[in-house]
């Protein structure tokens, strides 16, 4: 299995960057019409589980290509996100407490063979690498930096 990994420090406490990236406080969604529109739609939960099915469809014209994902929260520490049935990555998301901030990690686990995951992994690294923290992780991070929201005194 291939791993593809992206990390960055956010200068915000834990709780506050975990809501923010997974809509998820620590007793649920923390705004239904976020989570359904960030998820998809919810077919099953079971405590903090949470078995969603999203169009994943590229552009407004193709056919709708539905995948499920079993999610899981850990809150203000992780959200792990399962492809079921599928061959798309699976997907973690660690929330680290540091020093006057949070350090978010995220890793994909790329169902492929060694070849073709040799070749992911170089296109990751030159392709990907800086779109995905450009689109992913840096919104999150000028939120903040924005001063968007207050630090806790904890």
């Amino acid at each position: 299995m291939v791993r593809l990994k992206l990390s960055t420090f956010i200068a915000a406490p834990v709780n506050a960057v975990y809501e923010r990236v997974t809509f998820y406080g620590p007793d649920g969604p923390t705004n239904d019409e976020a989570f359904k529109k960030h998820y998809g739609e919810t077919k099953e939960r079971a405590g903090h589980v949470y078995l969603v099915t999203e169009d994943a469809k590229r552009y407004p014209d193709d056919p709708p290509e539905l995948i499920s994902w079993r999610c899981t929260f850990v809150y203000a520490k992780s959200r792990n996100m399962e492809a079921v049935d599928s061959t798309w990555a699976d997907r973690r998301d660690n929330f680290v407490p540091e020093d006057d901030g949070t350090r978010w990690n995220v890793e994909w686990n790329v169902r492929t063979g060694w070849l073709r995951g040799l070749t992911q992994i170089f296109g990751f690294r030159v392709w990907a690498h800086k779109r995905m923290r450009a689109k992913m992780l840096d919104p999150v991070k000028e939120f903040f930096e924005g001063g968007s929201v207050q630090k806790d005194d904890d």
